[in-house]
This record gives C-alpha cells, structure tokens and sequence, in this order.
C-alpha cells in the first residue's frame, strides 16, 4: 500500500499539483491547444495500444465485413458517459461533446454501410423507462453480432457522490439479460 501511495503521490508532485499555479508551467497552456488534432491522434495511439482482448471464442474477433451490427445499451450511444469521473465538465473546446465519438457512431463508421449497423441505448442508465427495449430487442434478433454496451455515469457517482454498491443501476441488468437471452453476443471481452 505504501509502495502504491508513493508512487502516486510522486506523480502528483512532479505534476505541480501541489504548487502555486503561477510556478506550474501547465496552468498557462492555450485553450486552443486542449483536444488539439495532435493530442487527439496521441490519445487515440495510446488507447489503441493499451487494449487488451483477453478471451476471443468462436474466433468473433475481427468481425467479418458485411455482417449487421447491432449496438445496444446506453454506454453504446453515449458520448461524455464513456469520459472518466474526474473528466473535465466541459470535454470538448465549444463547450459541448460534440467532439467525442459513441461507439455506435465507431462501430457505423468502421463498419462502412450504414445499413449494417443499428443502434439504441434500450434502458437508461438509471431509470424505469422499458419505452426503447422493444426496440433493442427488436436490433438484437435481425443482428449477426450485438455489441453491449452498460454502464454508468457522472450522474451515478464521481467525487463525493459514490454508490455503496457496483451493480448495475436502473434496468441495465434485466436489459442485459433479455439481450443475452436471445445468444447474439459473445464471450469476447477486453
């Protein structure tokens, strides 16, 4: 535990976290110049290089081209869901998260036609709203892969607002168990 703390700690010093804003040389960085095309590019090499698939039965992985996606699940059209909880509140230069991409929007775009994939986030993140499931249910059945894709959000924790417990909040469990009742998605997980 120490050994851990120190490290991190060590980063945080070294950041400047700790220091008055005038000494800290990242404090006077142009905002023009956060979420710059370049630090995008170095983000996206980064994730690229840190995901890791650890199971791939059936061989899903990569998918076939021409095979009807169906992307489901509110983390699926989601765009500053997917950011941390410590995130900025203002993730993209304009103020807005127009900048950010889903992984429907991913997952359409690398699939080439748009006819090909399908997407709704089928239940909120934390609600008892059961008006879309129909409908994902509806995407998953005419699919040949469904990605699933839950979660939660700055709404469900963050600083000072964390949950006592780590199940899924809302519907996103019984959503999940409709979905892999119909057997379109895989075992393959990162």
């Amino acid at each position: 535990m120490d050994a851990a703390l120190t490290r991190n700690m060590k980063q945080l010093f070294r950041a400047g976290l700790f220091d008055p804003p005038s000494d800290v040389s990242w404090t006077s960085i142009a905002v023009d110049a956060i979420n710059s095309t370049e630090h995008q590019r170095i983000n996206l090499e980064a994730a690229q290089q840190s995901a890791v698939l650890l199971r791939n039965d059936d061989s899903v992985l990569p998918l076939k081209p021409g095979m009807k996606i169906a992307v489901v699940g509110p983390q699926g059209i989601a765009k500053g869901g997917l950011l941390s909880d410590y995130a900025s509140e203002q993730p993209c230069a304009d103020g807005s998260q127009n900048c950010i991409t889903s992984i429907a929007e991913a997952v359409a775009a690398a699939n080439g036609a748009s006819s090909l994939t399908a997407s709704t986030g089928g239940v909120d993140i934390n609600s008892n709203n059961t008006g879309n499931i129909a409908a994902a249910l509806a995407l998953v059945q005419a699919a040949d892969v469904v990605l699933l894709c839950l979660g939660n959000d700055k709404s469900q924790e963050g600083e000072g607002t964390d949950r006592p417990e780590i199940t899924l909040p809302g519907l996103q469990v019984s959503f999940a168990k409709s979905v892999l009742a119909l057997g379109k998605v895989s075992s393959s997980r990162f």
